[in-house]
């Protein structure tokens, strides 16, 4: 008899064990750290769109972010904020402008002539045209210098005065969840490789 409740009782307590373990390992469960996914981008650019915000569900496949793909020259240019051609311009300014003063001086030399006989008018309307001409093409180089030494647009600004032979790649997320974190921000440059967003896949 003895025998039969020590069983008993090793048994009841065998199963509330068997039973508190099953309990801890359901609670362990659902504390488990929720899974998250960092989207990188998968090529170097600049960033053109962001189509989500934090804290939002996401459906998978869904794109996050707008990558704009430019040629490398386009891509430097922008970068120094300079015109290709400036330094070319600028020498060309300094260059029509020395004729200037050149055809300027050849006027004085004429118009002595000139008035000592020494020369006929027409060399001397000869001097002044060449002298008009100098001045206009001073003035035509001296605004494409100006235009050139205007400050670099605004990120912001680009999309509608840059070439269109960009390329755009959207950026999808590989599984629904929830946006955790946006790493990026509109115009931003980024590598391939480099952090886009943080996702939360349990987060349905």
């Amino acid at each position: 008899m003895r025998r039969v409740i020590l069983f008993s009782v090793i048994t009841i307590g065998v199963i509330f064990f068997a039973a508190g373990c099953g309990a801890n390992k359901d609670a362990g469960g659902a504390n488990a750290p929720t899974g998250l996914i960092v989207v990188n981008a998968p090529v170097a650019g600049e960033v053109r769109r962001v189509l989500v915000s934090e804290n939002i569900a996401v459906a998978e496949g869904a794109p996050i972010v707008e990558i704009a793909v430019r040629p490398a020259a386009t891509n430097q240019a922008n970068r120094d904020g300079a015109r290709p051609n400036a330094p070319n311009r600028r020498s060309a300014v300094d260059e029509a402008q020395r004729e200037v003063e050149r055809t300027s001086v050849e006027i004085s030399r004429v118009e002595q002539l000139v008035a000592s006989k020494a020369a006929p008018q027409s060399q001397l309307d000869a001097a002044r045209a060449d002298f008009q001409k100098a001045q206009e093409r001073l003035e035509q180089l001296q605004k494409r210098a100006a235009t050139d030494s205007l400050p670099a647009q605004p990120v912001g600004d680009r999309a509608s005065a840059e070439p269109t032979d960009e390329k755009i790649v959207q950026v999808r997320v590989p599984s629904a969840g929830g946006v955790r974190v946006i790493s990026v921000k509109r115009g931003q440059t980024v590598t391939a490789g480099q952090p886009l967003a943080t996702v939360s896949v349990d987060d349905r």
